[in-house]
């Protein structure tokens, strides 16, 4: 959800980080959702390249391992100096779909483990959660609130809830890449999994839905589904990684928890969509963020190992076609950014794929492509880092050392 004072485009998927063809474990949506496809090679290296150079690397620096968000400076202090912005939400999304299509970014995503787990707040209210943080460019200089950042304002974190979910939901996707369990098995790593996880009970409330965070007791159609998936991957991760049998069948009791919770009290019956959240009424289309975008969210997370062929996946499509048709045309979503603050919203081009419309997808991917690949400005703002999962999602694997090219 976009409540940050940098907004963040939220999105994820189950298909994306189980998707590859003969994945075992979490299912991977419904079957309409199939991954590849729609972004060629070239796009999908030259993101792979905007996500590399993101990456900070300073051995014996505590910003080592950290990947920022955007290229572009995040603050300028009153000094003048440049800081880069930090959001693990959106950095481990962005890996999800990396690891996907590209599993020797592993070391990447382990140094990226790390660094979350040398960066949860210990204590407090606070307890278990990665901050947003800054890194000064002249020095690498860390800090949750650089100078001339507003203390009302800072440390901040969009939502526990789904930062928590995004944690777990790389994790799993970094244990899918490789064979090696070692850097899932060092204490730090593994008491940061344990306390999102905790994180995910603290928030859900006897209804079975999660609060966005202890002092913003709002339940949201988005963080909902995606703590849901968080749960799964979870799951999987205490089965095969820490031999918890247990454990696991609690964590996808949680998932079903929430999945339920979600039908039951965010379904709008009148007019057949989703409630943006617990409080809200019918959904209003002439909103892009968040009424029109969170429809997409129950498709694109739900649990297509249970769910495919039902009347969930049913309905999740409806609902899906329902929205886009206030978004089409030469003015619509495939065509223009439609958000008013320009932001990208490729999680929509999967949805898209999602109910089969494959025209609309590559629509955009074509659009993006022209924007991100201009030599002038590769990548440039609005995109940011999330944006790579969604892009990746729709592209092929890297194609194995040594594998013959096509």
């Amino acid at each position: 959800m976009r409540r940050s004072d940098i907004a963040a485009v939220l999105a994820t998927s189950i298909a994306l980080w189980t998707g590859a063809a003969g994945a075992q474990g979490v299912a991977a949506g419904p079957l309409a959702c199939r991954p590849g496809g729609l972004v060629d090679a070239e796009f999908r290296d030259a993101a792979l390249q905007a996500l590399d150079r993101l990456v900070v690397r300073a051995p014996g620096h505590s910003a080592d391992g950290a990947i920022k968000v955007h290229h572009s400076p995040g603050h300028l202090d009153p000094q003048g100096a440049v800081w880069h912005y930090v959001s693990a939400y959106q950095v481990n999304l962005a890996l999800v779909g990396a690891l996907r299509v590209a599993p020797h970014w592993a070391p990447t995503a382990a140094q990226w483990l790390r660094w979350q787990a040398g960066h949860t707040t210990r204590t407090g209210p606070s307890e278990s959660v990665v901050f947003d943080h800054w890194v000064r460019a002249s020095d690498l200089q860390e800090s949750t609130c650089p100078p001339g950042k507003s203390a009302r304002a800072c440390p901040q974190v969009d939502a526990y809830d789904s930062t928590a979910a995004s944690l777990l939901l790389m994790a799993y996707a970094y244990a899918q890449a490789t064979a090696d369990s070692t850097v899932l098995r060092e204490p730090p790593v593994r008491r940061a999994l344990e306390e999102a996880a905790a994180t995910l009970v603290r928030l859900t409330q006897p209804n079975g839905l999660p609060w966005a965070k202890p002092d913003h007791q709002v339940a949201y159609l988005m963080d909902a589904v995606e703590v849901s998936a968080g749960w799964r991957a979870w799951a999987q991760l205490q089965r095969d990684v820490y031999g918890v049998p247990q454990a696991a069948k609690n964590s996808l009791a949680m998932a079903q928890r929430t999945d339920a919770a979600v039908q039951k009290n965010l379904w709008h019956a009148p007019s057949q969509t989703w409630r943006v959240s617990l409080d809200a009424g019918q959904p209003q289309f002439t909103h892009w963020y968040p009424d029109s975008v969170a429809q997409a969210w129950p498709l694109l997370w739900m649990d297509g190992a249970h769910a495919e062929g039902s009347a969930a996946v049913a309905r999740a499509q409806s609902v899906w076609r329902q929205t886009a048709a206030h978004w089409q045309g030469r003015a619509g979503w495939s065509q223009r950014n439609v958000d008013p603050e320009g932001f990208w919203w490729p999680a929509v081009a999967v949805a898209a794929r999602c109910v089969g419309d494959d025209t609309a997808a590559a629509a955009w991917v074509a659009r993006a492509r022209s924007a991100w690949l201009r030599p002038d400005a590769l990548f440039a703002w609005p995109f940011q880092v999330a944006d790579l999962q969604w892009l990746l999602w729709l592209a092929e694997p890297v194609p194995p050392p040594g594998a013959p090219a096509f």
